[in-house]
């Protein structure tokens, strides 16, 4: 899965776009746009939300796009598809309930669920446990939005494990991947330049 790179230079913000216009939920309908840049590569995180309670994301290098995915409430990962390389993979998550018993997110909530992968023919039992932790600000270049990390842990069939944490931002109804377990160790790989709107930012996929 592909997200926003550790960024190595400073990106400015394309003309027109002030440091006051800081997005907000509303805006989601055309598109938010989370970006940061290597020097070499522009790397985009753009959010739509299609329907009320459903997050579509796609992490985009330069004018393409990588990774694709349908969230339900901006958090639980319905499906998605890695367009990095070929073959492309397609999978969805099954849960065992519907969208109006995902569970809010609020900070100091628990909660786990037993959950099934489809890939093509193959189906894979998971479990998956969530921790909400406290509200705190989150700084994202000029604009200041508050976060809620959560701490996401899913187990397969045969022990495996995979650790991350994500950063819920309520004001805007999405959620980032903040840090991954490499090696056995939590690595931050989110370090925005900044926030935008999709329009401000040609080349950004539409609806």
């Amino acid at each position: 899965m592909y997200y926003l790179r550790t960024a190595l230079a400073t990106l400015a913000l394309p003309a027109g776009m002030a440091c006051a216009d800081c997005p907000v939920a509303s805006d989601l309908p055309a598109g938010i746009v989370i970006f940061q840049s290597d020097g070499t590569t522009l790397f985009r995180d753009v959010f739509y939300g299609p329907a009320p309670g459903l997050i579509g994301y796609y992490a985009m290098e330069d004018d393409r796009v990588t990774y694709q995915e349908l969230a339900a409430r901006g958090l639980y990962v319905l499906t998605y598809t890695d367009f990095y390389d070929a073959p492309f993979v397609t999978a969805s998550i099954d849960y065992p309930v519907g969208m109006d018993s995902l569970p809010n997110p609020v900070a100091g909530l628990q909660w786990a669920v037993d959950v099934h992968r489809v890939q093509g023919a193959t189906r894979t039992a998971e479990h998956q446990d969530y921790a909400f932790g406290a509200v705190t600000p989150m700084q994202i270049g000029a604009c200041t939005y508050a976060s809620i990390p959560v701490q996401g842990t899913t187990t397969t069939a045969d022990g495996a494990t995979a650790k991350s944490v994500l950063q819920y931002l309520p004001e805007l109804g999405i959620s980032v991947v903040y840090a991954l377990e490499i090696d056995g160790e939590m690595e931050t790989i989110f370090h925005p330049d900044g926030i935008g709107l999709a329009a401000d930012w040609p080349g950004s996929v539409q609806k």
